[in-house]
């Protein structure tokens, strides 16, 4: 008797590396309209309005985006793994309660929150901001009714990855929103309107949201279309899916609360401790930084659900394969973005106006500093699709600490720079926790030939090339467009040279249904 012949590594990675690439490809170029977006309404922001009037809108967006975060209590990471799941066994009947299950409690939690942040607006808005107190009391007031939109979005949008579809989340969280704010924001800019510019931040939830639920109902019920359940088997009661989801989901839903803290507190203290003006600048430094998170973002959000589907089988080895080749995937996107922000940091914020220049030190700092978050990968999400939530929620809790500790301290005598040294310290600390954990746990860890040969290709094509151009050329922006543009075209050369070795051709259909392939 014999056995069927296995599949080799070779060919499994393959099937993985091209289901990951599809996905990877989609949300980078959601991912490219929503960094576009993103940046110009900070640059409408700060052209169209003063330096006081932008550090309370990215101040009190900031607590916005905080209050989202806790009242979410990360259902999303959840969703993901427990839809993923379900589809995996075929238990379609088990969806509609997690959902249920996620959504009750962060609604009614977003209702209370938004009730409280409106009632509460005056005492936050000092705390938040001492010179312009009323002006951020009144964009907490507008807000805070969109809380619910917000937290209900990012459910449903979790519960599509989860379901292997990356489209909703692209189309409505990387192209619609920011696209929405954008356009709202310039319209209030140049109408002569009274609504303020939170108004134009906020609105666009509710279409979006509206989008998503509107989604959902009509992917519903496809879904009992592939339950293989067996008919005498019991359906499964709420209750059953929901103490599992929510045993999971706590520890997440502190290390969610921590992120966001991390992520967005530093513009609220610098607003609290230095001014709206510090703020402001501060804000529109750190919005070069968020170009490359929303890349790296992209291709993260792609790889959990197939990391949770390796993790779930227990297939190690492919999970090494999508660590390692994603990390490079993600280097490739993010590094010339960063070696470039170090070199030429000064030079490009003088896009937002005078004044901002002077926040030149915090993009080298941000910059290094995620330089070593990526190379590190998608390290958290491996903690989290195996299990290990606890230690993804103290690992953000340590970087937490050590970001607001060090914020207080340094910000009353360093002003911006302080914050960026505080935000630098957490990102590197808590991505080598992650890393170090990683490796004892699983056995895997990201660096290899894939890894090294993209950080040597961006720093020389995007960090030596520029910085050569204008030590020789001068400072100025035609020096820089010079490094930027033979930089760039060495960089395509050489990712070109490697594209078999960092598997770029799975991004190709054609290529990589002909390199698929099985052996006996």
């Amino acid at each position: 008797m014999t056995s069927s012949p296995p599949t080799t590594s070779t060919s499994h990675d393959g099937v993985n590396l091209t289901r990951v690439a599809r996905s990877s490809a989609v949300t980078l170029l959601g991912a490219a309209v929503s960094a576009i977006a993103t940046f110009a309404l900070t640059l409408v922001v700060a052209r169209g309005t003063d330096q006081v009037t932008a550090g309370v809108f990215f101040s009190s967006t900031g607590v916005f985006v905080i209050a989202a975060a806790v009242c979410g209590l990360g259902t999303d990471a959840g969703l993901v793994y427990f839809l993923s799941r379900a589809r995996l066994r075929g238990r379609a009947d088990e969806i509609p309660q997690l959902m249920r299950a996620a959504l009750e409690p962060i609604v009614g939690c977003a209702l209370v929150a938004g009730v409280i942040m409106f009632a509460c607006a005056g005492p936050l808005a000092k705390i938040i901001s001492r010179d312009a107190a009323a002006q951020t009391a009144e964009a907490l007031r507008v807000l805070a009714p969109f809380l619910v939109f917000s937290v209900a979005l990012s459910a449903l949008l979790a519960a599509a990855r989860g379901l292997r579809t990356m489209r909703p989340y692209v189309a409505l969280e990387q192209i619609g929103r920011p696209t929405l704010q954008l356009l709202t924001a310039a319209l209030l800019l140049l109408l002569p309107v009274s609504l303020s510019l939170p108004w134009a931040w906020s609105l666009p939830y509710v279409v979006v949201c509206g989008a998503a639920v509107a989604w959902w109902r009509r992917a519903l019920p496809g879904l009992h279309a592939h339950d293989n359940r067996p008919d005498n088997r019991p359906d499964n009661r709420p209750d059953s899916v929901r103490g599992p989801l929510w045993r999971f989901t706590a520890p997440r839903a502190v290390s969610s609360i921590a992120q966001i803290l991390m992520q967005r507190l530093d513009v609220v203290l610098v607003a609290a401790l230095a001014g709206a003006a510090p703020a402001a600048v501060y804000a529109a430094a750190t919005r070069f930084v968020v170009l490359g998170q929303l890349a790296r973002n992209s291709v993260s959000l792609a790889v959990q659900p197939h990391l949770a589907d390796t993790l779930i089988s227990r297939d190690i080895h492919g999970a090494r394969s999508l660590y390692r080749t994603s990390t490079a995937w993600l280097m490739c996107t993010t590094w010339p973005l960063f070696c470039t922000l170090a070199v030429a940091g000064h030079q490009l914020l003088q896009i937002f106006g005078r004044g901002y220049g002077v926040a030149g030190p915090v993009l080298v700092m941000l910059a290094l500093a995620m330089m070593v978050a990526t190379l590190c990968g998608d390290v958290d999400v491996l903690l989290i699709m195996s299990r290990r939530t606890s230690w993804s929620m103290w690992n953000m809790l340590v970087a937490v600490v050590l970001n607001v500790g060090l914020d207080v301290w340094l910000i009353p005598a360093l002003g911006v720079n302080g914050a960026a040294l505080g935000w630098s310290v957490a990102i590197v600390v808590r991505n080598l926790l992650a890393l170090a954990q990683v490796r004892i746990a699983l056995g895997i860890q990201p660096l290899g030939r894939e890894t090294g040969y993209v950080a040597a290709l961006s720093v020389s094509c995007f960090g030596l090339i520029s910085w050569a151009a204008m030590r020789l050329a001068g400072s100025g922006w035609g020096a820089l467009a010079v490094g930027l543009v033979l930089g760039a075209a060495l960089y395509a050369a050489g990712l070109y040279a490697a594209r078999t070795q960092l598997h770029l051709d799975e991004l190709v259909p054609s290529r990589q249904r002909g390199r698929v392939s099985r052996t006996a």
